[in-house]
């Protein structure tokens, strides 16, 4: 079953980092005109007005509401879009309550939780398995006559029965992945 375990950490792995990029803020490291330039600060609310081209008479008036002011960047300083049949006008405001703050989609928050707990079981059961397997070689070393461990020594860490059920328990937590390709057929529960 060691197949299983690397099948599904490397899952893991490759899931976490498709993960990633949803877990950081997309503006972090990005200079105020530069948010300006996204409609992204966190301390704005923007707007967009718009009329017919050539023919909006109301093109330098601010949407409802106080504070608003046009959105002039370096790249658009003019804070003013032409296309073919309309004009847009791009304002920003203080936010009344404050800047907000970015935080990563729950449900994103909620799938990394859920790989990193998968995660933890896979590295618990590997280092079970390992020292059930030096417990094993030691105890075939029993058999040849080396010195035997005083009773209760190892008692409950190298317990197979314990890693046989961690075993199911990774194969229950992979059926979902059995469609995905290089599952095999001996990994079900």
């Amino acid at each position: 079953m060691d197949g299983l375990t690397t099948w599904v950490g490397a899952l893991l792995d490759a899931e976490r980092a498709d993960l990633e990029p949803y877990l950081r803020d997309p503006f972090e490291g990005l200079s105020d005109d530069e948010r300006h330039q996204r409609h992204a600060h966190p301390a704005y609310e923007y707007k967009t007005t718009e009329g017919p081209r050539k023919a909006w008479r109301w093109v330098d008036d601010p949407p409802d509401g106080d504070g608003w002011e046009l959105n002039r960047t370096s790249v658009d300083p003019d804070a003013f879009e032409r296309f073919d049949y309309t004009e847009e006008r791009y304002w920003r405001r203080l936010r009344p309550g404050g800047a907000c703050e970015w935080s990563p989609s729950p449900r994103y928050v909620q799938r990394a939780a859920e790989i990193e707990a998968f995660r933890r079981i896979l590295a618990e059961y590997v280092e079970l398995r390992d020292r059930c397997a030096a417990a094993w070689s030691e105890y075939s070393g029993w058999l040849e006559g080396k010195p035997v461990p005083e009773p209760g020594a190892t008692a409950g860490q190298n317990d197979p029965a314990r890693r046989d059920q961690m075993l199911h328990v990774i194969q229950v937590l992979a059926l979902p992945l059995a469609e995905r390709l290089g599952y095999r057929k001996e990994w079900r529960p």
